[in-house]
């Protein structure tokens, strides 16, 4: 699913291709397949990417990535790495989509089980849809802050 490699994460092929070349540089641990013998830190190794986070992850190759998504401003951000989110990440991203972006947009599409309808205003508790919020994300009903 992926690969940690420098205290970053990166897609399969992102991945595979830092292994590769570490391997013409001649720097390979002398058993790649025995992930116990070396550090991630001078090799990638393999994780599986069932764990959860608290927020999206994306390729850490950025716009280098193999795999990058283009944005509509031409701008690339590394392929999602298809992560589960805690409690806290779900949080995260039903806040940055009330902030809107086009990244957020991704996420939303991405995280579609989460519930994006209607959002509890802080102000005066009522619910509203996130299109009610206005670009500085204030209520529609009351003008206070929300999120």
């Amino acid at each position: 699913m992926a690969y940690i490699y420098c205290a970053d994460i990166f897609c399969d092929e992102c991945g595979e291709s830092i292994r590769q070349r570490i391997i013409d540089e001649g720097n390979a641990p002398a058993d790649p397949d025995d992930e116990h013998s070396y550090d991630s830190e001078e090799y990638p190794k393999y994780v599986d990417g069932t764990s959860e986070s608290d927020c999206p992850e994306h390729c850490g190759s950025g716009d280098d990535c193999i795999n990058a998504i283009e944005l509509s401003d031409g701008t690339k951000i590394g392929v999602w790495l298809e992560n589960d989110l805690t409690t806290a990440g779900e949080e995260n991203v039903i806040e940055a989509v009330l902030e809107g972006g086009e990244v957020s947009d991704l996420w939303r599409d991405y995280y579609d089980y989460l519930n994006f309808s209607m959002i509890v205003c802080n102000g005066c508790g009522e619910d509203f849809e996130p299109d009610d919020v206005d670009d500085a994300n204030y209520c529609a009903e009351c003008q206070e802050f929300s999120h």
